[in-house]
C-alpha cells in the first residue's frame, strides 16, 4: 500500500509539473508576444520621433525664410520712407517757390530720338508729333446716346415696341390739394 501511494503521489507530482511546465510555455509565450508588441511600439516611435524632427527642420528653414523676407520687407520700407521724405521736401520746395512767386520750370524729358522738350502739354504734343508723325484727335460720339439706343431696341424686341413718357419736373407739378 505504500508503493501504491508512492506512485500515486508521483503521479500528482508529475502532473503538478506539468502543469507547471505549461504555465511557464505559456508565460513565456506571452512575454514573446509582449516584446513583440514593444519592439513595434518602439519602431513606430522612433518613426514618429523621426518625423518630429524632420518637421521640426522644414519649421526652422521657414522661420529663417520668414526673417530673410521680414529684413527685405525692412529695407524697402526704409527706401520708402527715405523716397517719401525726398518727395515731401521737393513738395515743400514747390511751394516755397510758388509763394515766392517764382515760375516753376517743367521738367525735361529726352525722347528716343534725342529731341528735348519741356512737360508743358504743347512741348509734349510737339515731340509727339516729331516723333511719331503728324496726328490728330478724332471726336467720338457720346456714349449716353447710343445706350438709351440699345437699351430701348432690345426692350422692345423682348417685350414689344413702347414709347417713353415725358414726365415733368417735381418743381413744375402742382402739389395735390388736402381738404
Amino acid at each position: 500500500m505504500q508503493l501504491k501511494q508512492q506512485i500515486h503521489q508521483f503521479q500528482q507530482n508529475l502532473n503538478s509539473l506539468t502543469q507547471t511546465i505549461s504555465q511557464l510555455s505559456n508565460s513565456e509565450q506571452n512575454n514573446a508576444q509582449q516584446l513583440s508588441q514593444l519592439s513595434s511600439t518602439e519602431s513606430a516611435t522612433a518613426q514618429k520621433l523621426q518625423q518630429l524632427q524632420q518637421s521640426e527642420q522644414k519649421a526652422s528653414e521657414q522661420l529663417q525664410s520668414m526673417h530673410r523676407s521680414l529684413t527685405d520687407i525692412s529695407k524697402q520700407l526704409e527706401q520708402l520712407s527715405s523716397i517719401g521724405r525726398d518727395i515731401e521736401a521737393q513738395i515743400a520746395q514747390v511751394e516755397t517757390q510758388r509763394r515766392a512767386g517764382q515760375q516753376q520750370s517743367w521738367p525735361q524729358y529726352k525722347t528716343q530720338t534725342g529731341y528735348n522738350y519741356t512737360g508743358t502739354p504743347q512741348a509734349r504734343n510737339s515731340a509727339y508729333n516729331r516723333e511719331f508723325g503728324q496726328h490728330s484727335v478724332q471726336p467720338v460720339p457720346p456714349a449716353k446716346s447710343q445706350y438709351d439706343q440699345y437699351r430701348n431696341s432690345k426692350y422692345n424686341q423682348e417685350f414689344g415696341q413702347h414709347t417713353a413718357q415725358t414726365v415733368p419736373s417735381a418743381y413744375q407739378q402742382q402739389p395735390p390739394r388736402y381738404q
